[in-house]
């Protein structure tokens, strides 16, 4: 591969360039993610530039992260490929363009940092996620991924490839249990893994100070990564009205927009419907208008316990474990269930949503315990973060 010796590093500088790399589209989550790591990295003193889609542009500008953006427009998932050789080579020869449109915005680059989130797991196209750091870490430029969760994998290239870029890297912060026993398995050091929680949980964002405006809220992923069988959330909903004619009920996403249709059909069930993703900076303030929220989005749990509403959790994205290995001690890890994917889900989650609306405070007493919990964890993971980027 050509361009893979690196003629300077700027290491003498006292402030760092850091070239924060950014996955994800439409999610509240990835967005809030991307802000906070992008503040935090100006605050510790770096200059940011920022790899990231283009919906994020809108975010960033709202935040006031005023940085260099820049973009990377490859959709390939360089399949059949199984090693990260072979990934580069194809990169380098099958789309030239991009490839040294890239190594442009390598220049003068001190260190990648991958933002917080999660795509090294079956579902997401995993080899295009470890593109641009693998070909840092082929130039000589230290990588360090912030707050991170890691699989399950079960293609053994792609574990392979998820191992040697892991295992190479300056730092991974994990953000749940079973993701940084996962590192471990893969071989990563002790000194170069630090269990952390999701950045969000550290961040403040404003919250609704009202009564709720809706007895509950349906947090919805619709699309390629979710599990929700629209028939089966329909059947849900009427016999949620069924049992409580007089409910307020809004449905609301921080994953995936909701389709027209589905919108349209909820709408007719007496949905308020909001079908476009919540922007920044109003997650919690989203979250804080329903007495009980369900989610299969993993970020409008937590928006829902910092909001201080109770929340019942769903299974997000394909298999992560992101949910149930956020673990607090002393506590049961997080239960979550299989969400709208047939009759019997649908009527388990009809009950506890019935229930949960007439006796919250229990869990939502021991959700804001498990939140003051993960914003020190989420902090001590960054300060870990911090240390390496000064220190790579």
């Amino acid at each position: 591969m050509r361009g893979s010796v690196r003629p300077f590093r700027s290491w003498l500088r006292s402030s760092p360039h850091v070239l924060l790399k950014v996955s994800g589209g439409f999610s509240s989550g990835d967005k809030a993610l991307c802000v906070a790591a992008a503040r935090r990295l100006q605050a510790a003193g770096c200059r940011v530039s920022i790899l990231c889609p283009k919906p994020f542009r809108d975010t960033l500008h709202r935040a006031g992260v005023h940085t260099p953006l820049l973009s990377l427009d490859v959709t390939d998932a360089f399949d059949g490929t199984a090693t990260l050789d072979e990934v580069l080579e194809q990169f380098e020869n099958l789309h030239r363009y991009e490839y040294h449109e890239t190594l442009k915005s390598f220049e003068d680059v001190d260190v990648v940092a991958i933002a917080p989130g999660g795509r090294l797991l079956d579902g997401y196209k995993v080899t295009r996620h470890l593109l641009i750091p693998a070909l840092a870490q082929k130039l000589g430029i230290p990588v360090v991924y912030l707050h991170q969760s890691v699989g399950p994998l079960t293609s053994p290239a792609h574990r392979d490839m998820v191992q040697q870029t892991l295992v190479r890297a300056a730092l991974c912060v994990t953000r749940d249990d079973i993701s940084f026993a996962f590192l471990r398995e893969l071989g990563v050091p002790e000194s170069r893994a630090f269990p952390a929680r999701d950045l969000s949980f550290a961040e403040t964002y404003p919250a609704n100070s009202h009564s709720p405006t809706f007895d509950l809220g349906i947090n919805l992923r619709i699309g390629f990564n979710g599990h929700t069988e629209p028939d089966v959330l329909k059947l849900f909903l009427k016999e949620y009205i069924r049992r409580k004619p007089d409910a307020r009920l809004l449905a609301y996403t921080t994953s995936n927009p909701i389709p027209a249709p589905l919108a349209d059909e909820l709408r007719l069930l007496a949905c308020t419907v909001e079908p476009d993703c919540v922007e920044y900076p109003d997650y919690v303030r989203a979250a804080g208008r329903c007495a009980v929220n369900l989610s299969d989005s993993f970020h409008g749990v937590i928006f829902s316990m910092m909001a201080g509403r109770p929340a019942l959790a769903l299974q997000p994205d394909f298999g992560s474990w992101k949910l149930h290995g956020t673990l607090v001690p002393g506590q049961p890890s997080m239960e979550t269930l299989p969400g709208f994917v047939d009759a019997p889900s649908a009527r388990d989650i009809l009950d506890r949503a019935l229930s949960l609306g007439e006796n919250p405070g229990s869990v939502s007493e021991k959700q804001l315990r498990f939140v003051e919990y993960c914003r020190k964890r989420a902090e001590d993971g960054w300060q870990q973060a911090e240390r390496a980027i000064h220190n790579a």
